[in-house]
Parts: structure tokens; sequence; C-alpha cells
């Protein structure tokens, strides 16, 4: 009934590799969005919704802020907009001491050589909800010439220029949000959901109370549950409660409320226009419906 595209940003995977770091500046990844979502649409208008996670959420709320109209929602895993970021890093000492990471990355060579010694054991610790084929080819896809440079290109873009995300022409993005929020997230503090809030018109938060950075892998059954449901227009208005979802193939395997994916929802989505996305390419709506 819908479809998931997972496109590698410039970069990642196979894609090509700019070695400079102007190359990574945010108003070529919005171009880049912007260039595959019209790319998918070229035959027949979908209804598009955009998940974004950590770095990846910051670049979907820039592309939403330039390119609204594109989209009809925003899924966003502990992702920050620039303005919410900012206002959480000068004001609060703990998310610098989770930010410090990035300062490293600002030189050429070093990091890149630190990164892969001992065979990526760095990425063993940052990447602990990983399974060990996972890792694997994490490790192998990092290892071609040129991977790791391009990765870190996007901090460097960061460090840089930070002006560049401050020359955006930013306002309230009017269009509809989740925020899915792990609470432990190893690099981002919990404020910054709510800081995300001020600059959307619609919006609403769910906490995972005890994963970290890495949720959609520690809840990935929930956590595809909540993106399917926003996806679909099948959300129903709640009140602020917490619960453990419980979407094992086995009802009596249900998962314990003490777990990393017990959540807490705040706020309510409006309804919005009903997506026919279970069409085939060629398929219509007869005018009438």
């Amino acid at each position: 009934n819908h479809s998931i595209v997972a496109p590698d940003l410039r970069g990642y995977g196979l894609t090509t590799k700019p070695q400079n770091p102007e190359d990574y500046l945010m108003t070529k990844l919005i171009d880049d969005i912007k260039e595959f979502i019209e790319e998918l649409n070229v035959i027949m208008k979908r209804d598009i919704v955009i998940v974004g996670h950590g770095w990846g959420g910051m670049i979907a709320f820039c592309f939403a802020t330039m390119h609204e109209k594109l989209i009809e929602g925003l899924v966003i895993i502990n992702g920050m907009h620039p303005m919410a970021f900012y206002k959480q890093y000068y004001q609060n000492e703990e998310q610098i001491k989770k930010s410090w990471f990035i300062e490293p990355f600002k030189h050429a060579d070093i990091p890149e050589k630190y990164i892969m010694m001992n065979d990526f054991k760095h990425f063993d610790k940052m990447h602990k909800g990983f399974t060990s084929e996972e890792e694997e080819v994490h490790k192998y896809m990092f290892s071609k010439n040129g991977s790791l440079t391009a990765a870190l290109n996007y901090y460097r873009a960061f460090l840089g220029d930070k002006d560049q995300l401050k020359k955006l022409p930013y306002r309230k993005i009017n269009v509809t949000t989740v925020i899915l929020w792990a609470e432990k997230d190893q690099f981002l503090t919990k404020p910054i959901a709510k800081y995300n809030q001020e600059w959307l018109k619609n919006s609403k938060i769910v906490y995972y109370t005890k994963a970290d950075h890495w949720v959609m892998r520690q809840c990935p059954d929930e956590v595809n549950e909540h993106i399917s449901n926003f996806a679909m227009d099948e959300w129903q208005d709640v009140v602020v409660q917490e619960r453990s979802l419980s979407l094992s193939k086995h009802p009596w395997e249900a998962r314990p409320k003490n777990g990393p994916c017990s959540v807490f929802m705040e706020g309510v989505k409006k309804r919005r226009r009903h997506s026919y996305g279970f069409l085939p390419m060629f398929g219509f709506i007869p005018e009438f419906l």
C-alpha cells in the first residue's frame, strides 16, 4: 500500500564521492534531494513523506524549508532543525560535550587514519545496535577509496562554514511532522526535540524513553509502525500517555514496560488528505471518488 525508497546521499554507498568539503554544503544536498524527488514523480505525482535520522534529519528540515510543496509529511528520528541545534548548543554544556566528537573531523587525513585503526574498532563502539554482518558491510564500504573522507566531509562542510545554515530563509514549515525521539541519545540532548517544534506548524513528538541514537535498530518494529501509520494517515488523536508497544509476531511476547521501546507521546495530528499510495504507476482514481 506504499513504496519505500532509500537512496544513498552523495558520498555514500556507490555514489560519486567528491573530496572537497564544499561539495557537501547544505544547499547542494537540498538540490540533490529535489532532483531525486522530481525524477521519482516525472510520470505520476506521488505523495512523498521524507524520513530523516540524525544528520539526515537536519537535511530533511532544510529541504522542507525550501521545498515544502514537494512533500506531504516529515518523519524526523533524533534529528535537528539547524536553529534548534544552535539554540541548544550555545546554551547547554551537555550538548557541547556531546557534540565535541565532530571537532577533530575538521582536520584532513588524521581522522580517517584514526577511525580505520584496528579494523575500524571505533565503529564497533559507535554502532552497538548493528549486527556483525551489518558492521562488516559498513567496514567494507568505508574501506573503499574516498568513502570515509566523503562521509566526514559532511561534518567538515558544517564546521568550515557554519554561517551557511544561518543564511537559509527559515520560517515555520507547513508540513505535518512526527518526531521520534530517543531520550538516551549519545549525541543530541532532549530539549532539541521541543526546539524543533518551534519551526513546525503541526507536529507530534514520540519519546522513546530508554532508547538511544540508534532507536530504529533497537526498536525496528515500533519505529516502522510509527512511520507506516503516519505515511498512510492512520494516526489517531492521542492524549499524553506512556505505554510500551507490543508488536511482536505473537501477542504473548509483549515487550517489557521498562524496555528501550517504551514510548511517551505528546500532541495530536490533524488529518491530511487521503493518500492513494497503493496505486500502480499508471493507475488513477475516478473523479467521483
